[in-house]
């Protein structure tokens, strides 16, 4: 528990049971008790690439803060579903704070693209030759 005690009690109603895995099959999949707090992605980076130059990015960091008790089910590179929207999610890092106050916070994005769940049909269509 951390110095301040365990911060997450203050708001109940923001915990979420959420399950993580880490393999495709979903056969290692964990549950966890957590809160995840989405940016939506309303941020704009300037990464530095150069003494000369900088280029401005699309950041879409989300935080998922978990309990110190389910600390060794949650591993960096592991997914989850977004519990209010369903959309896929991976945990890209831990924030490392000092102080933690009774939990861990990971930042995660949003998995875009081609997923881990392979369940959209594949439309194939015969190629026609002029």
């Amino acid at each position: 528990m951390g110095v301040y005690g365990n911060l997450l009690t203050a708001f109940p109603e923001l915990y979420r049971r959420i399950p993580v895995w880490t393999k495709e099959d979903k056969s290692d999949i964990r549950d966890i008790v957590g809160i995840y707090l989405p940016s939506k992605g309303g941020l704009l980076k300037r990464w530095k690439y150069s003494n000369r130059g900088s280029a401005s990015d699309y950041r879409n960091d989300d935080q998922l803060f978990v309990s110190i008790k389910f600390k060794d089910s949650v591993h960096i590179g592991d997914y989850f579903y977004d519990p209010d929207d369903g959309e896929l999610c991976r945990i890209m890092g831990d924030l490392n704070y000092r102080h933690p106050g009774g939990f861990v916070v990971y930042t995660t994005e949003k998995v875009t693209g081609a997923t881990v769940d392979h369940d959209e049909k594949l439309t194939v269509k015969e190629a026609t030759f002029a």
